[in-house]
């Protein structure tokens, strides 16, 4: 079982953009960042607003995610997957 969820780029970023990157913490005290993730999130620099919150928030984890990991998450994160 998955006892924390993971966040995808576009989500990632959105919130971080907003300011709103703590509303996560509703779903779980840490929220995990795939490897993935953070590769290409880290590809704007270092002074992207997202890049600065994944820096500086200590309970986004980066996590390099397998893909049975991968799917384990999305089917806690979405209901409606088998």
């Amino acid at each position: 079982m998955v006892k924390s969820p993971a966040i995808d780029t576009s989500p990632l970023i959105f919130l971080s953009k907003a300011s709103l990157i703590d509303l996560l913490q509703a779903f779980s005290p840490e929220i995990l960042v795939p490897q993935a993730v953070v590769i290409e999130v880290t590809a704007y620099g270092e002074e992207d607003i997202t890049v600065k919150t994944l820096n500086e928030t200590d309970w986004l984890i980066a996590k390099n995610v397998g893909l049975t990991a991968f799917f384990d998450v999305m089917r806690y994160s979405n209901r409606n997957v088998p």
